[in-house]
C-alpha cells in the first residue's frame, strides 16, 4: 500500500468530492512518477558500477572477512546513502 492509498483510506467518504478526488489522483500520479524515477535512477547507477564496486571485504552480517559479492539490498543501501535518501 502506498502512502497516498493509506491517506485516502483515512478520509471520510464525505471528503471525497470532485475537488478532493482530483487532488488524490494528482498525488497518486506524482507518487508513481517518483517511484519510476527512483527505479530508473537505481538501474542506471547499478549498470554504471564497475565489478570491483559490487564486492565487499566483509560478509553481509560482518562476521567474515574475505571477498563477497554484495546483494541488491546492500547495493540499494549504498545508492540511497549516496543520493541522501
Amino acid at each position: 500500500m502506498t502512502a497516498i492509498e493509506w491517506l485516502v483510506e483515512q478520509f471520510d467518504l464525505e471528503m471525497q468530492d470532485d475537488f478532493h478526488l482530483t487532488k488524490i489522483e494528482q498525488a497518486k500520479e506524482m507518487e508513481k512518477q517518483k517511484q519510476e524515477e527512483f527505479a530508473i535512477g537505481f538501474a542506471e547507477w547499478f549498470d554504471d558500477l564497475k565489478p570491483y564496486q559490487k564486492v565487499s571485504l566483509w560478509s553481509k552480517n560482518g562476521e567474515y572477512k574475505g571477498k563477497f559479492d554484495m546483494d541488491k539490498e546492500q547495493l540499494l543501501k549504498i545508492y540511497k546513502k549516496e543520493k541522501g535518501l
